[in-house]
């Protein structure tokens, strides 16, 4: 179900065109091969669900910018409702689509403020249970730690990476003189892809920019999907430099989506009858081949 959500949000987003179709498969194409992904995906806790629930949200609040009618809307606050039952960090991407809803209406206050009242019947009930949660003795989350610049980054850029990412294993990886020759290319490939990773990011940005000063119909959504892949990761490492240490990058795998729409936007761009999107495709798929297997 995340996969065709993943295509869904792209194709729309880039465009229903060709080029729209392309991007979308490449994005859906990056979901189904993400180790991180993978690995919630198949792991027996709520963050499948959480990830479920966050792509049916983001692409409900793309059809709201888009002007659909109630009951995209509707379908945005029970998701959402769903996301935040899932896990209560799932707020944070309720935030960013307040933020958005923000710029969006402004003064017209009667869309973003009944989204927001509609919220109040799932959220406060969670937040109340949360604020009622007896303090945890610190052996038990010890593990907890605001994170460093580094970690930011490879949090941001990184988190597709077996050996970088959330699920990093690099602590495992013991290079000897019998480790294969395949195992010591990682640098080189974990450099590639993440160059692609900065190149996909500063593409949504760049894109965005371009579609908020040529007030394209798009440009509140393109703000949305930059905002997805930022505004979350910062909040949480700030609550955790400034109040308490609840930093962890698997409460926001969510925020990957911005990244693969980034990279299907890129490879969109090239021109398909030259061969160079399909170049392009094969070249991902083996960079995401190969986490696959590093990471098992």
């Amino acid at each position: 179900l995340c996969i065709p959500l993943v295509y869904g949000f792209t194709r729309r987003l880039v465009g229903n065109s060709t080029r729209g179709t392309a991007a979308g498969l490449v994005a859906a194409l990056c979901m189904a091969l993400s180790h991180v992904q993978v690995f919630h995906g198949q792991e027996a806790r709520m963050y499948a669900f959480f990830m479920l629930f966050a792509l049916a949200s983001a692409y409900a609040f793309l059809r709201m910018l888009e002007g659909g009618g109630r009951w995209w809307w509707a379908l945005n606050v029970l998701a959402n409702a769903m996301l935040i039952w899932a896990h209560f960090f799932g707020a944070l991407l309720v935030a960013t689509q307040a933020v958005v809803l923000l710029v969006c209406y402004g003064r017209q206050w009667r869309p973003w403020f009944g989204w927001g009242l509609a919220h109040a019947a799932p959220a406060l009930p969670m937040a109340a249970w949360v604020l009622t949660i007896p303090r945890q003795p610190g052996e038990l989350h010890g593990y907890y730690a605001p994170p460093s610049t580094s970690q930011l980054f490879w949090d941001l850029f990184g988190d597709d990476l077996a050996l970088r990412g959330s699920m990093g294993f690099a602590h495992r990886l013991q290079l000897t003189p019998d480790t294969p020759a395949w195992v010591r290319w990682h640098p080189a490939v974990d450099a590639l892809f993440t160059a692609l990773f900065v190149l996909a990011g500063c593409y949504a940005a760049v894109r965005a920019i371009r579609a908020w000063r040529r007030t394209e119909p798009a440009r509140h959504a393109w703000l949305f999907t930059v905002l997805w892949l930022v505004l979350p990761l910062a909040v949480l490492a700030l609550v955790s430099h400034t109040l308490a240490p609840v930093y962890s990058s698997r409460y926001t795998v969510h925020a990957s989506v911005p990244l693969y729409v980034g990279l299907g936007g890129l490879v969109a761009l090239l021109p398909g009858r030259a061969g160079l999107r399909g170049v392009a495709v094969s070249l991902l798929a083996a960079c995401y081949a190969y986490q696959l297997i590093l990471g098992w």
